[in-house]
């Protein structure tokens, strides 16, 4: 400020008597405002002390800490009356004290922001969500498959510590409260859903080796929206403590786990992959592998392939880069492939066994992630889409896929004659899981394939109005010419689509686990393509109701762990109402007309005439 401008001062505050009459003050530095002198009072002012505005962080920890408090309070009264409450009393105060503590952040559908942790974790709940993970041998939880994570170590690193969180290193504790978090997400305990009561259908299907062969599947929705609101605190904990931790610069074997799964909540809760932490994950994986850090134990070399062929097709169908390049696929699993053909002669020749079946994986996961990465760069990527679409590589990318195919054929034929003899309950299961995974592969691929030439088809319609109206004949002829071109590459993916939704419903029927099913967001894919009228071709309307009910049952059970605002279900509901009664009054009126021809005239006809 120039030192000859006088200093601007601040406003003094309007006297009392001109605030409480709502009307303008001019007040006096040194003396009363001319509106009190006018009327003869005494002018005082009282001073306002202004507080500061808190920031969003601020208030949303103030307000987990008061939720906290208030349940800490409501615990102690509750367990100092114990003598007067029964048990289950007593635990449904606690539950519900806790439930509230996370239900600030269930108004947003938004990734939940990090949060310092407030939720109490008992040491009996820790051990009820540890016990989720590892559900019995057989039966595995999907997340607990990944190599890079140490289930078994941390459970120790636990007990020594006698179930206490706080004392693990940071980067073990946030790998745990990131378990804890997958965990929830499939958790029966009270801590989780509340008073809730599982019947007994909801329970047999979370039992049943084939949930979806059950003959009345539950809507089991209700239970997603019960638990999202402690998901979404143990999540945002999660988030909190891992950029405490800095887990997405520090390489280990432990944070590049924790980065993985927060990614894969990402896209179990919201459809989305291209996060840091997945970025971060890929990028651990490699400096690990190239340190020689990761295991080279053939199974486990093998359940690297089978993520790194998730995580592929998961960027795919979202239509993001994919993040392995063939030389991080080389360097995180060393093993060497058997070519594609001959992988196809040796199941269309012989009988397998379960270890061919298994080894096969290898080549299946690789053939599907260098054709995902190359629709990736060819289709639909973020720089493929805005790019013409280059019709050399659709017709060799329908060419791979027709290839494909057939060794998805012939796998499937062999895991359907092994399921038939008789092995352990692990090894069928692995065989029922190997099979949905290998279709359910097959169609990310043909789906993304479906819905890129679909948009494409759509803006070439627009487009080509435009040039009709402002161009020459020429080029209208040439722009209808790629159009229709598009519309046979459009119909051929249709057909594959058709044929996939109704091989994916097939297996899962068969699917071994509720655990094992789609993501959410994959099954109301494939449920919304089936509902277009239009896509119903190659196949007759009974496989597709049946497959849109397959779906439909699908969906209500994955509602169990993930609250489901779609809509789906119940629109799946209407159509199929809609069609059986269609149906029955299509046969009965079938019926009408072949009794007035054996027993009198046709009276609809006759009054039709009249």
């Amino acid at each position: 400020m120039s030192p000859n401008r006088p200093s601007q001062r601040k406003k003094p505050p309007a006297c009392d008597y001109c605030k409480a009459r709502r009307v303008l003050c001019h007040p006096q530095l040194n003396g009363p405002c001319p509106r009190c002198v006018e009327k003869g009072v005494e002018c005082t002012t009282t001073p306002v002390v202004r507080r500061r505005r808190r920031t969003k962080g601020e208030l949303v920890h103030s307000a987990a800490k008061a939720t906290t408090s208030s349940s800490k309070n409501c615990n102690d009264q509750a367990t100092a009356s114990t003598s007067k409450q029964s048990d289950e009393e007593l635990s449904t105060v606690i539950v519900v004290q806790q439930w509230a503590s996370a239900m600030f952040l269930s108004n947003t559908l938004d990734e939940p922001s990090p949060v310092p942790p407030t939720l109490q974790l008992s040491v009996e709940v820790i051990k009820a969500l540890r016990q989720t993970l590892r559900n019995t041998p057989h039966n595995p939880h999907p997340v607990t498959t990944n190599p890079m994570i140490p289930l078994s170590q941390l459970e120790m690193k636990l007990r020594l510590h006698a179930w206490d969180m706080h004392s693990l290193s940071y980067q073990d504790r946030v790998l745990t409260h990131c378990l804890l978090t997958c965990s929830a997400l499939c958790s029966t305990d009270p801590f989780i859903l509340g008073t809730i009561e599982i019947g007994p259908e909801e329970s047999q299907i979370l039992d049943s080796v084939s949930p979806l062969k059950s003959s009345v599947v539950p809507d089991m929705r209700h239970f997603g929206f019960r638990r999202e609101p402690v998901v979404r605190q143990l999540w945002a904990e999660s988030l909190w403590l891992a950029n405490q931790a800095c887990i997405a610069t520090n390489t280990s074997i432990e944070n590049a786990a924790s980065c993985w799964i927060l990614g894969y909540l990402r896209y179990v809760m919201f459809g989305k992959t291209s996060s840091a932490f997945s970025a971060a994950c890929v990028h651990h994986m490699r400096t690990l592998a190239e340190d020689g850090k990761l295991s080279r134990d053939a199974g486990e070399m093998l359940k690297f392939r089978g993520h790194m062929m998730i995580d592929s097709l998961l960027a795919l169908m979202t239509g993001k880069t994919v993040p392995f390049t063939t030389n991080d696929e080389l360097l995180i699993v060393p093993h060497k492939l058997e070519p594609l053909e001959q992988l196809i002669s040796t199941f269309l020749t012989r009988n397998c066994t379960t270890s061919d079946v298994f080894s096969s994986v290898h080549t299946f996961s690789h053939t599907v992630v260098r054709l995902a990465r190359e629709t990736a760069e060819n289709l639909s990527g973020p720089y493929a889409r805005s790019q013409p679409l280059d019709e050399c590589f659709l017709i060799k990318h329908f060419a791979s896929l027709d290839v494909f195919h057939s060794l998805l054929s012939a796998a499937l034929q062999q895991i359907s004659h092994l399921i038939q003899s008789r092995f352990t309950q692990e090894t069928t299961y692995h065989l029922h899981a190997c099979a949905h995974g290998f279709v359910v592969a097959w169609g990310s691929l043909v789906i993304t394939l479906f819905e890129r030439l679909r948009d494409r088809s759509m803006y070439n319609t627009t487009d080509n109005t435009r040039v009709g109206s402002g161009f020459s004949s020429d080029i209208s002829v040439a722009a209808e010419m790629k159009s229709s071109r598009l519309l046979v590459h459009l119909l051929h993916a249709r057909k594959l689509a058709s044929r996939t939704a109704i091989e994916i419903s097939e297996t899962m029927r068969d699917i071994p686990s509720i655990v094992r099913l789609m993501p959410h967001g994959d099954l109301t894919k494939w449920a919304r393509f089936l509902l277009e009228e239009e896509n119903i071709v190659d196949i007759s309307r009974a496989q597709s109701l049946q497959a849109l009910e397959c779906f439909r049952d699908a969906l209500k059970v994955v509602g169990f762990s993930h609250a489901d605002r779609t809509g789906v279900v119940d629109t799946i509901n209407e159509y199929l109402t809609a069609y059986l009664v269609d149906d029955m009054f299509t046969q009965l009126g079938h019926s009408i007309q072949d009794s007035g021809r054996i027993h009198g005239p046709d009276w609809f006809e006759i009054g039709a005439s009249m």
